[in-house]
């Protein structure tokens, strides 16, 4: 509930920046400032996702998805600071993979982005971080710990994150995707501690009928694979998403509307244009709304 009270001061004060950035607000100032409310708000959805699923409220909603196009898409956010740090980041897409896949559009995104920033939060300047789409279940790692969280399925494709990072050990890698887990080792900042990024992403990917393994070494590096089911058939009918009934093109008349009587006049034809349309904003704080407003105005 807390979480929850968290997104509306934040979303003021993003709304507030971009103002001030318009209004002159030094470039170096707006971007210390709007990439740490962004934080924050990415950890306050990433902790209601996370309270969904475990609620069992969070729905799968599959649609036929272009997996290839989506994770170039979800990538190319990551580029400009994969320059900034110097490091070299590249993406793979199999172009073996069908061009729609069924899938979760929200489930793909967050997992992939919790991916993205876990290997680049662990990934010093300089290192390599590669994220790879695969048909089928061919990826091999090379790093001898490993670990595996749900139960292997036969017709699957692959989202593969490999970094040059700090690396997991033997003793820690069956515990990384233990929410706010922390390693107690003399120097723990230099190692992982997941916060709730990598326990999403098992949930998510459970969610999603695949699987999730971890192969690392410490100094090393660490490779992320995730399989999810090309088989749409293992999946219920209520996890498919519900097709839209098509808008009809011509506007109903209020003759033919079983709730108007024939003859009587609409209260917004006496002071609005047929043409013009209307934008009602509910909001219960008061700055946010009005916020909105004038945004819209």
């Amino acid at each position: 509930n807390i979480s929850h009270d968290f997104r509306t001061p934040l979303s003021l004060i993003l709304a507030a920046l971009d103002k001030l950035r318009r209004e002159g607000l030094k470039e170096y100032y707006y971007r210390i400032l709007n990439g740490n409310v962004q934080r924050l708000l990415n950890l306050v959805n990433e902790l209601m996702d996370f309270r969904t699923i475990e609620n069992g409220m969070m729905k799968l909603e599959l649609q036929p998805l272009d997996i290839n196009r989506l994770v170039n898409e979800i990538a190319n956010d990551f580029i400009d600071y994969a320059h900034q740090r110097n490091i070299d980041f590249h993406i793979q897409c199999d172009e073996a993979l069908p061009a729609e896949i069924h899938a979760d559009k929200n489930v793909i995104e967050k997992i992939v982005m919790n991916l993205l920033n876990n290997a680049f939060k662990y990934t010093p300047d300089k290192g390599k971080i590669l994220l790879e789409t695969r048909a089928g279940n061919s990826f091999t790692s090379g790093y001898k710990n490993s670990y595996k969280v749900g139960e292997s399925i036969n017709d699957v494709f692959s989202i593969v994150v490999s970094d040059t990072g700090v690396g997991i050990s033997r003793e820690s890698i069956n515990s990384v995707f233990d929410r706010f887990y922390k390693v107690n080792t003399v120097n723990a900042d230099s190692h992982l501690g997941t916060g709730i990024g990598l326990a999403l992403v098992k949930s998510l990917v459970l969610l999603h009928k695949g699987d999730i393994s971890i192969f690392s070494e410490r100094e090393k590096g660490t490779d992320m694979i995730v399989r999810l089911p090309l088989d749409s058939s293992i999946f219920s009918a209520a996890d498919f998403m519900q097709q839209k009934n098509d808008v009809q093109d011509s506007p109903v008349q209020p003759s033919e509307r079983e709730d108007i009587p024939v003859g009587i006049k609409q209260p917004e034809e006496e002071y609005l244009p047929s043409c013009k349309k209307k934008i009602l904003v509910t909001e219960d704080n008061d700055d946010l709304r009005m916020l909105i407003a004038e945004s819209l105005s």
